[in-house]
């Protein structure tokens, strides 16, 4: 009413954080933001991601155009722009590109199903919602340098080698947040 703004559009919204895994319903007490995910909750997450993003960016490096090439490289050198002047960076847009590069990475990979699982998962959100530091980015930068190295260069095999070595080298990094 403040706002407003109809009840409509605001139950829309609040359908699409519920679907997005980013707020429950309760029956006769309403919305909340839905709890930190629990360990177990991410080490399911890591696996069922070292099944489709390695495969994902397999096939990104055997089907990659020119366009799409100059669009992975751009978006990974932008990365390194958001992060490299910045004395206190800023994790809110760096997880945005990373969410961004891996979407991409599964988009160009060509499997529809893979590129809709990863979109469901919104592993980053979780990710980033847990558990950030600046030596977090910088190495996330570089591995995603070498994955969109691989893929541009049309190299297959070590596209899946370095998204792998990226999902397996996160995962031990957010360890360090439980």
């Amino acid at each position: 009413r403040q706002f407003g703004i109809s009840q409509t559009p605001i139950r829309e919204a609040l359908g699409r954080l519920i679907s997005d895994g980013l707020v429950t319903k309760t029956h006769l007490l309403g919305y909340r933001v839905t709890p930190q995910w629990t360990r177990k909750q991410f080490q399911d997450l890591y696996e069922i991601r070292l099944l489709l993003e390695p495969a994902a960016a397999r096939s990104a490096a055997e089907r990659i155009s020119p366009k799409e090439a100059v669009a992975l490289t751009r978006l990974v050198a932008d990365m390194h722009k958001a992060v490299e002047n910045e004395k206190r960076v800023n994790y809110g847009r760096f997880a945005l590109h990373d969410s961004e590069l891996h979407n991409l990475i599964a988009q160009i990979g060509g499997n529809q199903l893979i590129h809709e699982t990863m979109s469901r998962l919104h592993a980053h959100m979780h990710i980033f919602r847990l558990y950030f530091h600046n030596w977090v980015t910088q190495s996330a930068i570089h591995e995603h340098q070498a994955i969109v190295d691989a893929i541009v260069g049309h190299n297959p095999d070590e596209a899946e080698r370095t998204m792998r070595f990226h999902i397996e080298e996160s995962w031990n990094r957010l360890q360090k947040g439980f």
